[in-house]
């Protein structure tokens, strides 16, 4: 399970064979962790997450430059507990600052404003290698790139500046999942107080 996920909603599940056929009408292939968290968790309500974009656009980590989309499974560390990059002291966390966040990922089918209604919507103002993954309170989209992989996220009322989040859909799943580690440990820290 992603620890990002609030709830499974029924009914919106999806199929293998319609994944293929969104990729055929829009000639993409979607990453292989992509395809995994459709199959189990599409239509899926999300909890809020803070976190920080990557470093530099063009600075790949080797983990993530030679990252193969087939390694990807479930039961990943990284999605379960959290990768340990935040400090052990829950104390120092505070949501300021962490300066974007993902309130939805957006569904395939099957839901308010899916996958392919937003491409549908924003085509005559987007770039053609990009498409919808998440988004934000303000209404703002995260996308990411069919040849690269890479994460932006483009503001509505600026989408000529889009802004770098990280290189893989992994990457983005994993740095949501840490968002929720880290903020449940600050949300307990201060209840025991």
């Amino acid at each position: 399970m992603y620890s990002f996920i609030k709830e499974i909603r029924p009914g919106f599940e999806i199929t293998p064979e319609e994944i293929h056929e969104i990729e055929e009408n829009y000639e993409i292939r979607f990453p292989q962790a992509l395809v995994q968290f459709y199959l189990e968790c599409n239509g899926a309500e999300a909890k809020l997450c803070y976190f920080e974009a990557d470093e530099d656009e063009d600075d790949e980590d080797d983990e993530y430059e030679d990252a193969d989309d087939n390694d990807f499974e479930e039961d990943d560390e990284d999605f379960e507990d959290g990768n340990d990059d935040f400090e052990e002291d829950d104390d120092d966390f505070e949501y300021e600052d962490y300066p974007y966040e993902v309130r939805s990922i957006v569904p395939l089918r099957y839901g308010r404003l899916t996958f392919e209604q937003i491409i549908d919507n924003d085509r005559d103002y987007m770039d053609n290698n990009m498409f919808p993954i998440a988004g934000n309170q303000g209404g703002d989209c995260y996308y990411w790139n069919k040849n690269s992989e890479k994460i932006y996220l483009y503001y509505c009322d600026d989408i000529e500046e889009p802004i770098f989040i990280c290189h893989t859909v992994k990457r983005f799943f994993e740095k949501l999942s840490d968002a929720v580690v880290q903020a449940e440990g600050f949300e307990k820290g201060n209840k025991d107080k």
